[in-house]
């Protein structure tokens, strides 16, 4: 009998507790019971050694992961414009929008799938799917590659490579869902928020750290080597990679399986009801009645941007004049100061013990980082000269590159929010299988705004819009924020269930 989806389960438990005659001897022993039980999460000081060896197991794991596929995501965009004839983007725009619309389409019910799984079985799954699809596109691209002067196989192989990339993007949402929101909560919710912060920023480090290194490994080996030699290296490493992710995926799960008990016995105590929403609908509508969600939208508002080293960006710096190599500096000091970002934000949440409080700091930093380039773009777009238009370029670079601060400490504070507030906590999958859908939505938003605004010359116009789109979505979590402060938590009726 097929699953149904989480959004269509009612959680039940009418049972009540019986209440009981204690002497005083009992009394003493239920005293210390509970404060024993209140000593049950721990600080990081006494985070134990085998916590912490579990924790390095995942964090390779996750390295595993993270260099394959920011690899592929170096590689694929070149890759595409050279098996093209490399006259056009159409096919690079076309893979970026492929991905943004499968994961809209079908990014809430990775997530709900995600919850429904075993804890092991999730994540070996999607790193099987992500790995195995960037070396099936790889190898297209090199059978591409191969066949000089056959054009007429150009067009089908690039389909193939845009199928094959998009099936690798479906599996790493389902990873990013299964470890980096189900797998961390339970690893870490035997000790307290603090040690989550600090490995929810570890996790972090380690994409940004990847984002860097892996991409200037496959320049060197592509200029070395040739592009093939590339794809080759790109597909064997993701085949390679996918047991080594499994064996210490296992032998975390081995350490730590009584901790993902909870989670398990609360599933299996669910019984299936019918829903009158459409299951797309019914995951949208828990997404939307979270008490987060303010600050659940405002990360995916985030998204509808072209200030950040995506490929408008991009291809505005150059066509305004600056250099290939300027801009590869600009680009790893923007990933460098989202790795200072990984530092920052759980001392900053410590301090302020509040990731919500943590989030409202680093929005608003990031908005204020990025109003002098905004400034300096529609100041120098009607003066013309090239002196006034530099200084708007390099004054684009450098805000946008000291943003990242604000961007990746605000994803941080909002990722933990998800971790540690969605009602049920079940439901932790199915509310992060939303929220990518949402932020793949925005990011194939300002693409298509782009489209209409194609011209070099509109780019401030683009930059404006963004920055208003910033803005708002600094003004919607700050709005969640001051709203819920000092109420207590609601724990929300099913879906279905009247209010």
């Amino acid at each position: 009998m097929p699953h149904e989806p989480f959004v269509s389960r009612l959680v039940e438990d009418d049972d009540e507790p019986t209440p009981t005659r204690h002497d005083d001897g009992d009394e003493e022993e239920n005293v210390a019971l509970l404060a024993s039980s209140k000593k049950q999460k721990t600080s990081p000081s006494s985070t134990t050694a085998e916590h912490k060896q579990f924790l390095t197991y995942l964090y390779i794991s996750h390295a595993c992961a993270a260099w394959g596929e920011r690899m592929w995501d170096f590689l694929r965009g070149l890759l595409l414009l050279t098996i093209t004839g490399g006259t056009s983007l159409r096919w690079t725009a076309a893979l970026s929008l492929s991905e943004s619309l499968a994961t809209f389409a079908v990014g809430p019910s990775i997530g709900d799938w995600v919850d429904r799984q075993q804890p092991l079985h999730a994540p070996t799954v999607a790193y099987a799917v992500q790995n195995l699809s960037i070396a099936a596109s790889a190898s297209c691209a090199y059978v591409a590659l191969s066949i000089s002067g056959e054009s007429s196989f150009h067009i089908p192989v690039a389909l193939l490579v845009i199928a094959t990339a998009t099936a690798a993007k479906l599996g790493s949402v389902a990873s990013t869902i299964a470890v980096e929101k189900r797998w961390v909560i339970a690893l870490c919710s035997a000790h307290d928020d603090e040690v989550l912060t600090t490995t929810n920023a570890t996790m972090r480090r380690i994409d940004l750290t990847c984002k860097i290194v892996a991409p200037l490994l496959a320049g060197i080996i592509m200029s070395s080597f040739g592009e093939r030699a590339a794809t080759v290296a790109c597909a064997l490493f993701n085949i390679a990679a996918w047991p080594a992710e499994v064996v210490c995926l296992r032998a975390v799960y081995r350490a730590s399986s009584h901790l993902f008990t909870s989670r398990e016995e609360v599933s299996s105590s669910s019984t299936t009801t019918t829903t009158t929403l459409s299951a797309s609908w019914g995951y949208f509508l828990l997404y939307a009645r979270q008490s987060i969600f303010p600050s659940t939208l405002a990360l995916a508002l985030l998204y509808f941007t072209v200030l950040s080293f995506g490929s408008l960006m991009t291809a505005y710096v150059y066509w305004a004049g600056l250099s290939a190599t300027a801009t590869g500096v600009a680009q790893s000091g923007s990933a460098l100061f989202g790795i200072a970002a990984t530092f920052l934000a759980p001392a900053l949440m410590k301090r302020v013990e509040s990731p919500k409080a943590s989030g409202t700091l680093f929005i608003w930093l990031q908005n204020v980082c990025i109003l002098p380039a905004v400034i300096a773009l529609l100041v120098a777009a009607p003066i013309g000269n090239a002196t006034s238009a530099n200084a708007a370029i390099y004054i684009l670079m450098v805000s946008v590159v000291v943003s990242r601060v604000g961007l990746w400490g605000f994803d941080l504070s909002v990722t933990q929010l998800l971790q540690k507030e969605v009602v049920p906590a079940e439901a932790v999958g199915t509310v992060s299988g939303v929220q990518a859908a949402l932020q793949a939505l925005f990011g194939a938003g300002i693409y298509v705004l782009g489209m209409v605004l194609d011209a070099p010359r509109d780019f401030p116009l683009l930059a404006f819009a963004s920055y208003l789109v910033v803005t708002l979505a600094a003004a919607l979590h700050t709005w969640g924020w001051l709203r819920k402060r000092g109420e207590p938590s609601v724990e929300l009726p099913p879906i279905g269930v009247e209010l």
